[in-house]
């Protein structure tokens, strides 16, 4: 069994959006059931106003104002009474906020994300999709109002570590909830078989040989199997893991991503990146 995660300093980064604010009521929601240290962080960006980095710049302190009263204001917004601790930084976003990450040992961050193929906005954008490449901790991506507690997970694998710490971590997240993990084959090897037969053949093999594999992965997990069930489409990842999400109604969905080798920057790009602009739910993403 492998050695579970313990989160106990969570962070929300914002910009004060709608999703931003999704973002914070998730993040509370998920920091008081775990009694956990939670954050808020707003960087201003340096790029918005020349030399907004130096202290002596009379811009500075009065964003850092207009930041302190947006947060007030997000807060007498929600209902729930649990201590966040804000703070103002100045500098690039994702750098400023991948630092703090590093020098104050957070465990789990949350970002607002812009709806499906609003990926590029300013902060929770662009910046959520390069801190989720940079990151080396779990970071969830809220995308929908959190006026429910999840119910519905749905977790990838592809049957590595990678995808066994996404599972564990993501139940011991949200220990409640009903679990799908979700494997899916590529098609690639449809356009091979040119024979009717042989291919039926060979869909009945591969069909027994990744149920019992989807079964041995989920047995070595240390979770709560009766929470879990198992199933594998053949598709293509990105856009089949979208599609069964929305089919299945999840509203989380689980995907492990690899370290910081070419495989990582190969399934960031083809997946993940992908997944984060065309996907309508919640996303979790566990680097490995």
């Amino acid at each position: 069994m492998g050695k579970l995660m313990v989160f106990k300093r969570m962070l929300i980064t914002t910009d004060f959006s709608r999703h931003a604010a999704y973002a914070l009521k998730r993040a509370i929601q998920v920091a008081e059931h775990a009694q956990a240290e939670l954050t808020c962080l707003h960087v201003i960006n340096q790029g918005w106003l020349s030399d907004l980095t130096k202290k002596e710049n009379p811009e500075v302190p009065i964003l850092i104002k207009k930041a302190e009263l947006a947060h007030a204001e997000a807060m007498r917004n929600i209902v729930a009474r649990y201590p966040v601790n804000f703070l103002v930084l100045v500098g690039r976003v994702p750098e400023r906020i991948n630092q703090y990450m590093h020098e104050h040992a957070i465990e789990l961050v949350f970002m607002g994300a812009h709806g499906t193929y609003y990926l590029n906005d300013y902060i929770l954008g662009t910046n959520a999709e390069s801190v989720v490449n940079q990151v080396k901790i779990p970071v969830q991506l809220i995308k929908k109002e959190p006026s429910f507690s999840y119910q519905r997970i749905l977790v990838t694998t592809d049957f590595s570590e990678v995808s066994k710490k996404a599972t564990e971590t993501a139940y011991q997240l949200y220990p409640h909830a009903e679990f799908l993990m979700l494997h899916v084959a590529d098609v690639w090897y449809g356009k091979y078989l040119d024979d009717t037969k042989h291919h039926q053949h060979f869909d009945d093999e591969m069909s027994q040989a990744l149920v019992d594999r989807l079964k041995h992965s989920l047995a070595e997990c240390a979770v709560d199997h009766s929470r879990f069930s198992t199933k594998f489409i053949s598709g293509y990842p990105a856009d089949d893991i979208a599609k069964y999400a929305a089919t299945w109604d999840a509203q989380l969905v689980v995907l492990g991503t690899r370290g910081r080798s070419l495989l990582h920057y190969i399934l960031l790009g083809r997946v993940t990146n992908r997944l984060l602009r065309i996907i309508n739910t919640d996303m979790l993403v566990i680097p490995f």
